[in-house]
């Protein structure tokens, strides 16, 4: 699950009460800041408080949704003066909380506690002083840190899936994570934070990574609150550009038979480098066939496969092609030219 924001639920008739009086105490000039003017208000008062929830990093919390946000504002030495839940859909990406509140004077030090939830399960708590001040809130609102406080201290392995694998520019890749106890245990509901070599290529608190265009070799690590940790290698890669014939061309064996060397391709990129991780497809002439119809190319580029001839007499074809690959005039495939001994 992502660590979404979202914005706060509707004010309450009494907080709707105390942003009108707000609004008339600007409309009559009454309350200003002292760089505003020499005379400052003094007594009681509403002021605005405003804040936002800021999660650490590629954040991600498995099996359970975070689907309301608690906000407690108290006034020391110990008096609650707010204490208000928000509701809010998946579909919300921000949280910013903004509550009238009345103070007793000018300006008050406020001890805020901010503990974003899974129906009544505490994921993330984050807790600060905040001097809030009669009159308009200016400028942006608090990012108050939180840090993870829900379950998962008994995760102790986790693994990341898939594995070291091959991505192409711009695309996606959506990582899965399951944890285990000591005693082996499947885990249903943990925290997930991630980590990655290059910063710009960082799976999102959904676990997505999006790659980016230049040639590169990630490590993407996910780490528990526990201090589970996995790592895996994703190779971001140029799409296939063109097949190039490495060995295996130009054989003659008897009609039927086995051909003595296997039929193999190397698959290149814009950058005119090799390419890993790439399907190819062999296709055998009439009553021939291949040992393998679908290979994936090595850390080198390359696909191979053995080959059986049919039973035709003269020149036979086999052809290896690549989704999307070109290869200059022939397409995008290759063919190995082989004939039949007695040809």
């Amino acid at each position: 699950m992502a660590i979404p924001s979202a914005r706060g639920s509707r004010i309450s008739a009494s907080q709707a009460a105390l942003t009108r009086a707000v609004l008339l105490a600007l409309a009559t000039g009454l309350l200003t800041t002292c760089s505003e003017s020499p005379i400052s208000p003094s007594g009681p008062g509403p002021g605005i408080l405003r804040l936002a929830p800021v999660f650490p990093a590629g954040a991600r919390v498995v099996g359970l949704p975070l689907d309301n946000v608690r906000l407690v504002v108290v006034r020391p030495p110990g008096s609650t003066i707010l204490d208000k839940s928000y509701s809010f859909p998946a579909s919300q990406t921000r949280l910013a909380i903004s509550e009238v509140i009345l103070l007793q004077d000018q300006s008050e030090l406020l001890e805020v506690t901010l503990t974003c939830l899974s129906g009544v399960t505490p994921l993330f708590r984050g807790s600060s002083v905040i001097e809030v001040r009669q009159g308009p809130a200016t400028g942006p609102g608090l990012e108050l840190p939180v840090t993870f406080v829900g379950p998962g201290d008994d995760v102790t392995t986790i693994s990341i899936s898939p594995r070291d694998t091959v991505l192409t520019f711009d695309a996606t890749l959506a990582f899965q994570v399951t944890a285990r106890d000591a005693q082996g245990q499947n885990v249903a509901q943990f925290y997930v934070s991630w980590l990655s070599t290059d910063p710009g290529q960082l799976p999102d608190g959904d676990g997505v990574l999006h790659a980016g265009t230049t040639r590169t070799a990630l490590q993407i690590t996910a780490t528990t609150h526990s201090g589970a940790r996995d790592s895996t290698t994703v190779r971001v890669v140029p799409p296939p550009a063109r097949l190039l014939v490495t060995a295996g061309d130009d054989q003659s064996a008897p009609v039927g038979t086995r051909l003595s060397q296997p039929l193999e391709v190397e698959v290149r990129g814009s950058d005119d480098l090799p390419i890993p991780g790439v399907t190819v497809s062999f296709t055998p002439p009439s009553g021939g066939t291949v040992d393998t119809p679908r290979a994936v190319t090595d850390a080198s580029g390359r696909a191979r496969t053995g080959a059986t001839l049919g039973p035709g007499s003269g020149a036979q074809s086999f052809i290896a092609s690549a989704a999307g690959a070109g290869s200059g005039s022939r397409g995008g495939a290759m063919s190995f030219d082989l004939r039949d001994r007695f040809g």
